[in-house]
């Protein structure tokens, strides 16, 4: 999960767990792009369609590395 370029994170069971920069780029053009979608169908402030926005993209991102922990976990299971 980590690689020469990445920002480390944290370390979770003593596997490393980084982003590239580029994550950064692609979170922020997610959030507009559900901020767009979300302002035409919700009918809430700009701030509630916002943070509904971020709190959505962060848990599309944060299910991903989720989803990569345990490929990690199970390589180390096996002996990978």
């Amino acid at each position: 999960m980590t690689g020469s370029r990445s920002l480390p994170l944290v370390r979770v069971f003593g596997i490393r767990v980084g982003v590239n920069p580029s994550w950064f780029l692609i979170l922020f053009v997610v959030i507009f792009l559900l901020w767009d979608s979300l302002s035409e169908t919700l009918d809430a402030s700009e701030t509630t369609v916002y943070l509904v926005a971020v709190v959505a993209a962060a848990s599309f991102f944060a299910s991903i590395v989720l989803h990569e922990l345990g490929h990690a976990l199970a390589a180390r299971r096996e002996g990978i």
